[in-house]
């Protein structure tokens, strides 16, 4: 039993005696604190884990091509990094899905401007191609931003729909559900 006290003595004299002799860093690596009174956002150091599920249902009579983009930070003046334009073809009546790693802050349906800022509206989201014309379904709302309108784990839907038997872009809508993960 005195050897187990004295060797624990000793050991807690060694750590005690770092800061004694000038070098605190031992002590300080054991501070949760320690990123904070440095200046640092702890949360900087989360990573998101998992996937954002894209589905692109496709509920018209004609194929469709969706278009839609994905980015990781978006910065001052929302400008985004680490961003990809992509499409995907779906047939009519059909849906395919898109699985996006995280973290992903920003998804959107149409394609993100060439100087990667949040400038999507109005642009080109499906392109249907009816048996006698490409019509161009625009996407007219805000992106939609992680921890706001989505998070990590959660499934998006992009479904195109056909309000009449017409061969316009009135008769076409986007609509967007986000269904929440577990």
């Amino acid at each position: 039993m005195r050897i187990r006290n004295r060797v624990l003595w000793w050991l807690l004299g060694g750590v005690a005696a770092l800061p004694l002799g000038g070098c605190a860093l031992g002590l300080d690596l054991l501070d949760p604190g320690l990123p904070i009174e440095l200046g640092l956002d702890p949360d900087s150091f989360k990573t998101q884990q998992g996937v954002v599920i894209v589905v692109f249902n496709n509920t018209t009579q004609f194929p469709v091509t969706f278009q839609a983009f994905e980015g990781v930070e978006v910065g001052a003046g929302d400008s985004v990094s680490e961003a990809r334009n992509f499409s995907i073809d779906v047939n009519a009546g059909e849906d395919l899905n898109q699985v996006l790693d995280c973290p992903v802050e920003v998804i959107s349906p149409g394609t993100l401007a060439a100087d990667s800022t949040l400038t999507n509206r109005g642009t080109v989201a499906a392109t249907v191609f009816t048996a006698t014309n490409v019509l161009q379904i625009q996407y007219v709302s805000e992106p939609l931003r992680s921890g706001l309108a989505y998070s990590c784990g959660d499934v998006i839907e992009f479904r195109l729909v056909q309000a009449g038997a017409g061969e316009n872009e009135q008769q076409y809508g986007l609509v967007i559900r986000v269904l929440p993960g577990q």
